[in-house]
């Protein structure tokens, strides 16, 4: 009995941490995407010593890039590579502005 209990117990533990880190990636992709629409209102040389939103946005993809692997639920996954594939579109919008402003 004891031993059904720990294993209820890590399920429990597995399932939150497998929803917090769903919320991690969703919020960092949502800080990604709101720093790219930002950027896209910026020049590049608006900054003073802070990096432009741009900058930011790149690290945000990354980061969410680095952890969606470890997403289980196939759904969930989707939906978060889903807006990814929207911030990467983004960014790359954002460099090819850039790029012509040069």
């Amino acid at each position: 009995m004891l031993k059904l209990s720990n294993v209820s117990k890590l399920a429990e533990l597995r399932a939150k941490t497998d929803r917090q880190l769903i919320h991690v990636i969703n919020s960092e992709l949502d800080r990604g995407l709101h720093l790219a629409l930002q950027a896209e209102a910026k020049s590049a040389y608006d900054f003073d010593g802070v990096a432009p939103p741009h900058v930011e946005a790149e690290k945000a993809c990354a980061y969410a890039l680095s952890l969606i692997s470890r997403v289980d639920d196939t759904s969930e996954r989707r939906r978060l590579e889903s807006k990814l594939t929207r911030l990467g579109a983004a960014l790359d919008g954002q460099r090819r502005v850039m790029t012509a402003s040069l």
